[in-house]
């Protein structure tokens, strides 16, 4: 079972496509949005993921190993991309579930994209996450 980030937007966002040769941060645009998907406002829904694929690679280890320096890519490329979408929209709402959790009732979060650095991915174990991302720094709260 793998946590998957997702992103809904107006806005068409590049891709970057998944080479497990070079296993990096990555984002997916999807064919049409699934179901879970649409009370989120926004035509495109891409996946992020981490440099495993999906995204538990953004979830912080146990002992914050500052040498796992795949994962630690991972998150910063995840906060800079979001960053630079949240620059062209002001929020954007990222929706982060464990694969059949979706439909869940979420737990809703407001955070800054830099926030999403030591995010508790973890977390979403419990229950799904609706994370508003906004651009506005010191605005960060949560219902965690």
């Amino acid at each position: 079972m793998c946590l998957y980030i997702y992103l809904v937007t107006d806005a068409n966002l590049p891709e970057l496509r998944w080479d497990k040769r070079q296993p990096a941060f990555n984002v997916h645009h999807l064919k049409r949005k699934e179901k879970f998907l649409r009370n989120l406002a926004g035509a495109n829904a891409y996946i992020l993921g981490s440099h495993e694929g999906c995204g538990c690679g953004f979830i912080l280890d146990e002992l914050g190993d500052p040498q796992d320096q795949a994962a630690e890519d991972s998150r910063r490329r995840l906060c800079e991309y979001v960053d630079g979408v949240v620059r062209g929209e002001a929020s954007v709402v990222l929706l982060a579930a464990w694969q059949g959790d979706e439909g869940k009732p979420p737990v809703r979060a407001r955070v800054t994209a830099q926030d999403l650095l030591a995010y508790p991915w973890d977390q979403t174990w419990d229950a799904p996450h609706l994370i508003e991302v906004t651009s506005t720094p010191g605005h960060a709260s949560s219902s965690l």
